[in-house]
C-alpha cells in the first residue's frame, strides 16, 4: 500500500470444488445408466432394422424361385418400414396379377390354336396326298394359308385385348367427333351388307367430342356392325344410330335377329365364348369390344328385349 503496508486478499475455493464434485458424480451417474441405455436401444434397433431386412431378403427370394404368394406382415398402425411393406406387397400383388393374366393368355392361345393347327395339319396331309396335279396342290396351299391368317388373327386380336387391358394406349388419346367416326364405319361396312343383302342403315346426329382413340372407337363400331350382320337374318336390316340420352353419347347397333339371350349377356364378353357356332369367328368380337369400351370409360349394354346392343360414352364435349 502506499504507506507501506502489505493488503493480502485470498478466494475461498471449497464451494466451487464441492459443487465441481458434485457436477463429477452427477455425471458420471448419469453417463454411465444413459451409455448403458443407449448401447441397449442400439442393439434392439439393430436387431430389429436386421429382421425387418432379413424378411424382405426372404420374401425376394422366395418371388426369385418362383413363389409369388408371399406377403410381408404390416401391422394397423404401421410404420415408415409398415407403409414399405404395404407398398411392397401392393406391387406384388400387381405382378402376380400379370403373371396371371399373361399365362391365361398364353394358356387361351394354345386351347384355341391346339384344334386348328391339327385341323391344318390334317388338311395338308390329306391335301399332299392326294393331290396329282399342281392345281390340287395349290388349292391345297390356298386353303392352308387361309386357315393360317386366321390363326394369327386370333394370337393378334388376343393380344390386342391384352394390351387394351392394361391401358397402354391411354397416351394417344385426343378429341374424338363420334359422329365422323360412325359414319365412317358405316361406310366402311356398306360394302359388304350390299353383297349380303343387308339394308344398313345409319342414323346419326352430332354428339360433340369424346376423348379417346379414334382407330379404337371405329374398330368398337365395326365390330358391332360386322356381329349385327353375321348374326341377323340374311336379307335383314341392321342399323347404327348415335345420339344423345340425357349428357351420354350413345351409340347403338340393331338388327332384326333375336338378339342375345339373357343367360349368356354375362358370357359373350368373355374370350372364345360363341353362342352359336353356324358362324364365323373365334368369339373374341365382343371381348375386345369391352375391352376398348373399358378403357375410354364406355359401358357396354344390351337392351332388355331385342337385339341391340349399345355404347354409352361419356360426357360429350361441345
Amino acid at each position: 500500500m502506499p504507506d507501506g503496508t502489505q493488503l493480502l486478499t485470498g478466494l475461498d475455493l471449497d464451494d466451487a470444488e464441492e459443487a465441481l464434485r458434485v457436477v463429477e458424480r452427477s455425471l458420471i451417474f448419469g453417463l454411465i445408466p444413459g451409455l448403458l441405455l443407449a448401447i441397449g436401444f442400439g442393439l434392439v434397433a439393430g436387431r430389429r432394422a436386421a429382421t425387418q431386412v432379413d424378411a424382405v431378403r426372404g420374401l425376394t427370394e422366395r418371388v426369385v424361385a418362383g413363389d409369388l404368394e408371399g406377403r410381408l406382415p404390416v401391422g394397423d398402425r404401421p410404420d415408415s418400414f409398415g407403409l414399405l411393406c404395404a407398398h411392397i406387397n401392393a406391387m406384388l400383388d400387381r405382378i402376380q396379377s400379370l403373371v396371371v393374366d399373361v399365362r391365361g393368355v398364353g394358356d387361351d392361345i394354345a386351347h384355341q390354336l391346339r384344334t386348328p393347327l391339327t385341323r391344318l395339319r390334317a388338311r395338308l396331309e390329306r391335301g399332299l396326298r392326294e393331290a396329282n396335279d399342281i392345281n390340287s396342290f395349290q388349292a391345297t396351299a390356298d386353303a392352308a394359308l387361309e386357315e393360317i391368317d386366321q390363326l394369327l388373327g386370333i394370337v393378334a386380336a388376343l393380344l390386342r385385348i391384352r394390351e387394351l387391358e392394361d391401358h397402354a394406349r391411354r397416351s394417344r388419346f385426343a378429341p374424338v367427333d363420334l359422329a365422323k367416326l360412325a359414319e365412317d364405319a358405316c361406310e366402311l361396312h356398306r360394302p359388304t351388307a350390299e353383297d349380303r343383302g343387308i339394308d344398313l342403315t345409319c342414323v346419326i346426329e352430332p354428339v360433340g367430342l369424346v376423348e379417346g382413340d379414334a382407330s379404337l372407337l371405329i374398330e368398337a363400331m365395326s365390330n358391332l356392325i360386322d356381329n349385327a350382320m353375321k348374326f341377323g337374318p340374311s336379307g335383314g336390316r341392321v342399323t347404327l344410330s348415335l345420339a344423345h340420352e340425357g349428357p351420354f353419347a350413345v351409340a347403338t347397333v340393331t338388327d332384326d335377329g333375336p338378339g342375345v339371350p339373357l343367360a349368356e349377356r354375362s358370357l359373350v364378353t368373355q374370350r372364345f365364348y360363341r353362342g352359336r357356332y353356324d358362324c364365323e369367328g373365334a368369339g373374341l368380337g365382343l371381348s375386345l369390344v369391352k375391352a376398348i369400351a373399358d378403357l375410354h370409360g364406355f359401358t357396354l349394354r344390351f337392351a332388355e328385349r331385342g337385339s341391340a346392343v349399345s355404347l354409352v360414352g361419356p360426357n360429350s364435349q361441345d
